[in-house]
Parts: structure tokens; C-alpha cells; sequence
């Protein structure tokens, strides 16, 4: 048998051990400080849930109040939002862990309070609010998690007559908005903040068992398919080719020139040409950007807040949107064109993170679970959990009762949701890494 020469095999083990160090065993990615933050959260969460198994918006504070000399006080969310608040925190816990096991009081108690809130035409929030949907949606969301996650078969009642309001929610737009009698629904009938809510509740519905009808989930998902920009990039490209494909011809036709009047033609038509495709073509390529309740158009914003967190310093609807096309992990074998298209715009937000004006919880939560897609390079959800981790690092309570909480002040949605709505969604944006909202292919 030939020798191999000492030299020659050092360098093959060597050229080796180089592959599978850089290509092959890659380090694991570190989550460590989103988990230790969303652990705080989340035990902020169960230290002030209320006796009965809800969260209080508006009087969370009374319960730290028996323990602490100082409540963690704060901007107080909307007691007529505790379904859709009891609803997220209990997503958060669900997220977690130890949801089956040290976890499982605190949300069989969420949960029996929820279906307890259900009324005969299986709505979960108050029906005389005009935002309830979001409320519903939310709660939706929680119990078919539950079914799927938990194994609680005995919410699969209360989640059909659940989604079956969802669906009668629907409005004539394809998404869903308000309540029929709200004023604002007169000039802007959906929007794709709370028909993003609508359409992961559904497939989280769908993935514990219970029937969708197709039509309803693929006409949300068209709603937020017309609200983003992302399919004038093709066009202005294939106007590009078809420009250059004509001044080609033009130096062909000029090059060929022989002074005759067929000539002279030709070379004047093809100027026309080539001046018609200028003028037909997209003025700017697409932005990626899903509107709220208009085509690329901005976020919403509470008036109060705007100043202090500008419009355009959010991507929470195309983060939203974009969770949502990506839909169940099986469906889509790649990131389309326009799936790209959102990814950039969301990750532009990186450099602002840190930012006091782009403290979004809300986008972040989607952004969070949009880069937590199998289908997203590793390398760009990396960047955004190591810049959101940096950031809730600085953001969260380490102090008394407020402990493991967030200031409701210090984020564009604050003032509407309060602390406990604060600490739910950013606990469920820190533990979005771990996939347990993904929904499985069937």
C-alpha cells in the first residue's frame, strides 16, 4: 500500500478540520440573555396575575400593592381590553419552556377565565367595544396554542365557536378591522394589524385540528399581500432590460446607417421607442413596505404619540404581514422575491433599535417572529436577536415589584396597554427564538 508523505498528509487533515470548523460546526447561536429576560418577564406576569386567573390593565398594580411597599405603578392599560391582555400573557407563558410544568396553574387559570369571558356567538371580548376584534383575535390565538401545545382537547369547543366568529368578523376587504358600529370603519374597512392577528389565529387553529375554511385564510392573507409594496420590483426591472435591450438596438440601427430613408426611419422609431418605455416606467423601485390600512403606507399611531415615536421609524405591519405569508414552516421551500423584499425593510431597523424613537414592542414582537422562520439566513436573525437583546437589557425593570417588567412609557403603545402589555409582548418577541409559534405542515 503507497505512503502517504508526512507533509503532504498534515495538510490534508489540516485542509479538513478547516471545513468542518467553518462550514460544518458552526457555534451555537447564544439566546442566553433573551431567555434570562423573558424568564424575569414572565415572572413578573405570574406575580401579578389576578386570584380569578386574568391580568388587570388597569389595577395590576393592586396586586404587587399586598406585597410591596411600592407598587410598580406606571401608565395602566384599558380594563376593557383584560380578554386580549390575559390572552397575550398567556401566550407568553406558553411560549416558554416550562409552560407543561411550572407554568401549567398559572394558564389552566388564564385559560378557564378566557372561555369563561365567551359568549353565545363565541365572542371572547366585549362585544360593545368597537375594537374588541383584537381582543377576540388574540384570544383565539391563545386557545388554539393551548389545544396544540398544552393538549387541553377540551378548548377545542370553545375554539370552534371562537374562529367561527372570527370568520363573521371578516370584513368586506378581505381582512378585518372594528366592530360594524365604529366610525372609523366607514374609511378604512380592514386594516393589517389586526388581520394579521386574524390570520395567525386561524392557522394556529388549523395546526390544532379544527377546519378552516381556505377561502377565508387566503383572502387575509391577499388583504396583506394588497397593503405591501413588494410587487413593483420585477417590474422595474424587466422596464430596465427592456431599455437597454432598445438603446442596443438604437447603436445597432445607428451603427448600420446607410443614409436612406428606411433607415432614417427605423432610428427614429426606435428613439420613440426607447423614449415610451422611459416614460412608462416604474419611477421607483418597490419599498417592501406593508401599510397599516393603505398600500406601502406608514404605521398606526395613537396622535399623542407620534411625535414622540415617529411613523417612520416602525415596520410593524410589514413585520405582521410578513409573518404571516410565511405562513406554516413546510409551505414555502424559499424566500420569495418579495419575502426578501420585507426582510430588508425590516432589518433596516437594526441601527434604530437602540433608538428611544423606534421603541416599538409591537413591531419588534413581529419582527422577532418573522426572523424566527427556518426559511430566514441565520445570519440576519442573529443581528436582530443580539440587537434586541442588547436593548431589553437596558429597558427592563431590575428593581422591586417592577422587577422583570417594562415601563410602558418608553413605547409607542404604552399609553394604550399599559405595563402588563408591555411585559407580555416583548416576553413573547424574546422567546420567539424558540419557535414554539411556528406553525407545523401538516
Amino acid at each position: 500500500m503507497p505512503q502517504v508523505a508526512p507533509r503532504r498528509w498534515n495538510l490534508t487533515v489540516f485542509a479538513l478540520a478547516l471545513f468542518f470548523v467553518t462550514i460544518g460546526c458552526r457555534e451555537p447561536v447564544d439566546d442566553t440573555r433573551l431567555d434570562v429576560l423573558a424568564a424575569d418577564a414572565i415572572d413578573w406576569l405570574v406575580r401579578h396575575q389576578e386570584p380569578d386567573g386574568f391580568w388587570s390593565g388597569a389595577a395590576f398594580d393592586l396586586v404587587c400593592a399586598e406585597e410591596h411597599d411600592e407598587p410598580c405603578g406606571g401608565l395602566a392599560g384599558s380594563a376593557v381590553h383584560d380578554v386580549g391582555l390575559t390572552a397575550l400573557a398567556a401566550l407568553a407563558l406558553m411560549a416558554s419552556p416550562t409552560a407543561d410544568s411550572d407554568l401549567r396553574g398559572p394558564l389552566d387559570q388564564a385559560l378557564e377565565w378566557l372561555v369563561a369571558q365567551q359568549d353565545s356567538t363565541g365572542n371572547l371580548g366585549l362585544a360593545d367595544v368597537f375594537n374588541h376584534t383584537y381582543d377576540h383575535a388574540i384570544a383565539t390565538l391563545a386557545l388554539a396554542r393551548a389545544v396544540r401545545l398544552l393538549g387541553r382537547d377540551d378548548l377545542r369547543a370553545p375554539l370552534v365557536d371562537a374562529v367561527r366568529y372570527l370568520r363573521e368578523m371578516r370584513t368586506p376587504r378581505l381582512g378585518w378591522r372594528y366592530a360594524d358600529f365604529s366610525v372609523e370603519m366607514r374609511q378604512h374597512a380592514s386594516d393589517s394589524s389586526v388581520t394579521a392577528w386574524a390570520v395567525h389565529a386561524l392557522l394556529a387553529a388549523q395546526q390544532a385540528g379544527i377546519a378552516i375554511e381556505q377561502d377565508v385564510l387566503a383572502q387575509g392573507l391577499r388583504f396583506l399581500v394588497n397593503m405591501t409594496d413588494d410587487d413593483d420590483a420585477q417590474a422595474v426591472a424587466d422596464a430596465e432590460e427592456a431599455i437597454e435591450k432598445a438603446r442596443a438596438e438604437l447603436t445597432r440601427l445607428t451603427k448600420l446607417h446607410d443614409d436612406s430613408a428606411s433607415s432614417a426611419a427605423a432610428i427614429s422609431a426606435q428613439r420613440s421607442l426607447i423614449q415610451s418605455l422611459e416614460d412608462e416606467a416604474p419611477r421607483a423601485k418597490a419599498t417592501g413596505r406593508t401599510g397599516y390600512f393603505e398600500r406601502g403606507g406608514l404605521v398606526s399611531r395613537i396622535d399623542a404619540a407620534s411625535e414622540l415615536f415617529p411613523w417612520s421609524k416602525s415596520e410593524a405591519c410589514t413585520a405582521a404581514a410578513l409573518s404571516c405569508r410565511l405562513g406554516r414552516v413546510g409551505d414555502t421551500e424559499h424566500l420569495d422575491e418579495a419575502h426578501e423584499l420585507m426582510l430588508a425593510r425590516c432589518l433596516e431597523l437594526l441601527p434604530d433599535v437602540g433608538n428611544p424613537e423606534a421603541f416599538d414592542a409591537y413591531g419588534w414582537h413581529y419582527v422577532s417572529v418573522a426572523v424566527a422562520h427556518p426559511l430566514v439566513p441565520r445570519r440576519d436573525a442573529v443581528r436582530w436577536r443580539d440587537a434586541l437583546a442588547t436593548t431589553l437589557t437596558e429597558l427592563q425593570r431590575t428593581d422591586g415589584c417592577a422587577r422583570g417588567s417594562f415601563d410602558p412609557h418608553r413605547f409607542a403603545w404604552g399609553s394604550a396597554g399599559g405595563r402588563v402589555y408591555q411585559t407580555a409582548i416583548l416576553a413573547l418577541a424574546a422567546q420567539a427564538h424558540r419557535g414554539r409559534h411556528l406553525n407545523p405542515a401538516p
